[in-house]
């Protein structure tokens, strides 16, 4: 017998795959003190058996590691990022710590390859696990088709984490979904607590809602966090999901260095209770096309910020679409509005609308708005909320004329303390202060404008 047919007489022998090539790395690495073999693919891996070795490296740029060797009668589950399915029908273990990476699931992050299975894969591994998960996307775009649904699972645990190598490297991209939702935390099955998501965009298609904060009875979504996110071209920004009258069901929330842009409904719809938003923008509202910006689209019907929850905070906020504040006991603190198209006809209502009870909104910059400055709408519902440390800089029609007040009131009672409204020009400027029956004004001040108060 020739030398070449004993050699794979003796592999077949013992379970060594032809066509593979296999390098021997070391001795004494695993605990039964197997040789540790090296090879290139996840496909290479899965051929090996365990009379081969109890040890294997692979080399793959995005799918390698270090794995260890399982037999059959564990009964693993082969997800095909952790777990390979071996060739004696024992399994291939994944040895790693930290962060999982989607790639190890075959995303490829090309913006061609579409990455859905493999991100929900990634994520069902996740919910199988008795501890938390942080998912990590690298830099890359991520074609994705259905919607990403994230919550504790079976098990209660905490939710797990998307994070990506910053907003401008790492791209979820729903351009080419037909779902109506790109990202969803919660679920109907189980609490969603602790989770978040971390350093990425979320491009849509202009239908979707991008980031959706869900919660029903009688579980909850609280304690998540979500940082350094921008989202595109989406008919609502984050939203929340739930029975308005039911604040216990999404709390304690933090959003953090949030970026919406290019949006068709609402920004922010803020909902739940004790939920703390903190540098947002909110810019190229949508809804209608105006003739002088043909390639962008401008809101009638849009907000920038919807605040329906109960003792929210909401700080360093820049618009350029309208403010409604519904909530209760809601602190604003830094907010900037300036319209985009100074001046234009009818794009959309009033800078702020006030509908709430007992808000405070302070150091506020109000520029160029087209309608009522601040419209007060006056019920047992919208009382006691107090405005300080406000500035508005009026616009001018094409005859010099500053055009808007800066307070539409309906009888609803209200503190506003250091007003200051500054116009470009004084030609034949009408009141700028207008119904203010159970208002107390203190400190308020005009400069180039005319003003008539009626304060109590």
């Amino acid at each position: 017998m020739r030398r070449n047919d004993f050699l794979k007489g003796f592999a077949l022998l013992i379970g060594w795959p032809l066509g593979i090539s296999a390098n021997k790395v070391g001795n004494d690495f695993s605990e039964n003190s197997k040789t540790i073999l090296q090879v290139d693919t996840i496909e290479e891996l899965k051929k090996l058996s365990g009379k081969i070795c109890q040890s294997c490296i692979v080399n793959d740029v995005n799918r390698g590691g270090h794995f260890t060797y399982k037999r059959a009668t564990e009964k693993l589950q082969n997800d095909n990022g952790i777990i390979f399915s071996g060739a004696d029908g024992g399994y291939w273990q994944r040895i790693y710590s930290g962060y999982v990476n989607v790639k190890w699931f075959d995303a490829v992050g090309d913006g061609k390859k579409d990455d859905t299975l493999a991100l929900k894969n990634a994520i069902k591994y996740s919910k199988l696990k008795a501890f938390q998960t942080t998912l990590y996307l690298p830099g890359g775009v991520y074609l994705i088709t259905d919607a990403i649904i994230l919550d504790g699972g079976l098990k209660e645990v905490n939710a797990p984490i998307l994070r990506g190598d910053g907003a401008r490297n790492t791209v979820l991209d729903f351009s080419k979904s037909t779902k109506s939702k790109c990202v969803k935390f919660g679920s109907p099955e189980s609490n969603t607590h602790y989770g978040g998501v971390f350093g990425l965009t979320i491009k849509g298609n202009g239908i979707q809602d991008a980031l959706t904060i869900s919660s029903s009875a009688p579980y909850t979504a609280s304690f998540n966090k979500f940082e350094d996110l921008r989202i595109y071209n989406v008919k609502n920004g984050i939203i929340f999901e739930m029975i308005r009258s039911n604040t216990t069901s999404c709390f304690c929330n933090k959003f953090k260095n949030i970026q919406i842009e290019k949006y068709y409904g609402i920004g922010l719809h803020a909902q739940g209770s004790y939920n703390a938003y903190d540098g947002f923008s909110i810019s190229q509202p949508g809804g209608i096309t105006n003739v002088n910006f043909p390639d962008r689209n401008f809101g009638a019907n849009s907000l920038a910020l919807l605040a329906q929850g109960a003792s929210d905070l909401f700080n360093n906020f820049q618009t350029e679409d309208q403010v409604k504040i519904e909530g209760y006991a809601c602190s604003v603190n830094n907010l900037t509005i300036e319209h985009i198209l100074k001046g234009a006809s009818n794009l959309g209502g009033s800078a702020i609308v006030v509908a709430g009870q007992f808000s405070v909104m302070t150091n506020v910059l109000l520029i160029g708005f087209n309608n009522d400055v601040i419209k007060y709408i006056g019920s047992v519902f919208s009382q006691n909320n107090m405005l300080q440390n406000w500035r508005y800089i009026g616009i001018i029609d094409s005859k010099n004329k500053i055009l808007y007040p800066i307070i539409l009131n309906k009888k609803s009672s209200g503190t506003a303390m250091n007003i200051q409204i500054q116009t470009t020009y004084s030609i034949d400027t009408p009141e700028l202060l207008q119904n203010l029956k159970d208002w107390v004004f203190i400190n308020v001040s005009a400069k180039n404008g005319l003003m008539k108060t009626t304060t109590t």
